[in-house]
């Protein structure tokens, strides 16, 4: 499955980057994400692994695959 979504925001790609792959302060911003449970230490990369509970969801793994 590939989800896109694109809008525009007044902020340096650098800073959009950063709050991106903090996804751990995710359920923090965003009311999709009740909780995330990171499986791997380190910066969110290629490989990296989470599990995210989404409201009305069970929870499931989420791998960075590109």
């Amino acid at each position: 499955m590939k989800i896109e979504h694109s809008t525009e925001i007044e902020a340096t790609p650098e800073t959009v980057w950063d709050v991106t792959v903090d996804v751990e302060r995710w359920p923090s911003w965003t009311p999709t994400v009740d909780s995330v449970r990171r499986l791997d230490d380190g910066p969110f990369r290629l490989g990296s692994t989470a599990v995210l509970k989404q409201p009305g969801l069970p929870e499931a793994p989420w791998t960075v695959t590109a």
